[in-house]
């Protein structure tokens, strides 16, 4: 005897193996019951993750510590193959989060200008950042916030560097001999 499937999206026709078979397969079965029970099974999951979160990120602190050099070996080989797409990615977050982009760049600005003692040379420190060459950045050599040591926004705590070596240095504090 042959039955239509209950599953809206397939409606097959299928021959019964048992009598309680409603659904052509498991496949559809499964289907129809996430299709019918969707808010529970998010708010499942959502509690699941809660529950779960702090086991978690144990467990993938203490990879990246046994595993670190494959990982950022890894990260590095991933954005060299797609930095045109992450960059563009960036770009349109950025534009799309106005508000939060905003408050980092004033969050900065106040950091900067907190960092302004009044005896620097403001003349002096405008000077530098109009003369930066084409290709370079004007970087703090002691940064304005790090964990280990916090500068000064004064002139002789300003050098130029080029664009990729001060990305690269992030916040760190390099002594040069």
């Amino acid at each position: 005897m042959s039955s239509i499937c209950l599953n809206t999206l397939c409606n097959k026709q299928y021959f019964k193996k048992r009598s309680d078979q409603n659904f052509c397969s498991n496949k559809c079965n499964k289907k129809h019951f996430y299709d019918n029970n969707k808010d529970l099974i998010k708010l499942r999951l959502k509690s699941s993750y809660k529950k779960f979160r702090k086991q978690r990120l144990k467990k993938v602190k203490e990879n990246y510590k046994i595993n670190r050099e494959k990982i950022l070996k890894y990260r590095k080989g991933y954005y060299q193959k797609n930095s045109e797409h992450i960059k563009l990615y960036v770009r349109n977050w950025r534009k799309t989060n106005k508000k939060i982009t905003n408050s980092y760049k004033a969050k900065r600005k106040l950091m900067q200008k907190n960092a302004i003692p009044k005896w620097a040379n403001l003349k002096k420190i405008k000077e530098i950042y109009a003369k930066c060459p084409d290709g370079y950045h004007v970087d703090h050599i002691i940064p304005i916030n790090s964990k280990v040591v916090c500068g000064l926004h004064v002139e002789n705590n300003l050098q130029y560097l080029t664009a990729f070596d001060n990305i690269r240095k992030k916040n760190k504090f390099v002594l040069n001999f």
